[in-house]
């Protein structure tokens, strides 16, 4: 599904190792930004009747995939990519 959103919104994500790396920093993310910007418990899908479509439109609500596009040119840059570098599979 992010594979489809990038390139529907003409996302790269080569500064974070690729899509499937996006996501999982979408994911690494969620709990801090959920928490960071205040969302709702009662907001989250139920995992019982919502379908992945759903799940994945919240994540990106909660956890926007641009983020990862923005830290490239933020002054933050080195700092992001440090961390995110030492994160991946060797």
């Amino acid at each position: 599904m992010l594979e489809e959103l990038a390139a529907e919104k003409k996302y790269t994500y080569r500064m974070v190792g690729g899509t499937k790396r996006a996501l999982q920093l979408m994911i690494l993310e969620y709990p801090f930004a959920f928490w960071q910007w205040g969302n709702n418990c009662a907001d989250i899908p139920d995992q019982e009747s919502a379908d992945w479509e759903e799940i994945f439109e919240y994540l990106v609500k909660v956890s926007s995939p641009d983020f990862f596009l923005k830290i490239s040119t933020s002054s933050a840059c080195n700092r992001f990519l440090c961390c995110f570098d030492r994160d991946r599979d060797v």
